[in-house]
């Protein structure tokens, strides 16, 4: 597993923001060197380091709106949509509490 380049410089990140609406994580990665999880570590990095220093969070969304991982297996998800909701699968993860 390669590991995230925890050096940058400016211009990378000039080419983050200039780049992120235009070009998928992969081709972004690609055009500068690294790998996709140094991309998104770098954005994360970024949107925080927007937020600490005052910057709205629909301004950050502009420049850096979240970009969702294409899901490994769409087939799945495709069939999901298809079928109704009492025959789809049951969701996993935590229960809502319920209120009293």
């Amino acid at each position: 597993m390669a590991r995230r380049e925890t050096k940058v410089s400016e211009e990378r990140l000039q080419a983050v923001i200039d780049n992120w609406n235009r070009a998928e994580i992969g081709d972004l990665a690609q055009m500068l060197g690294v790998d996709e999880n140094t991309i998104n570590s770098w954005a994360a990095r970024l949107r925080k380091s927007m937020k600490k220093h005052g910057m709205s969070a629909e301004q950050i969304k502009k420049l850096l709106p979240t970009k969702r991982k294409v899901p490994a297996n769409v087939f799945d998800i495709v069939v999901k949509r298809l079928q109704s909701p009492e025959q789809a699968p049951k969701k996993r993860g935590r229960k809502p509490k319920e209120t009293h």
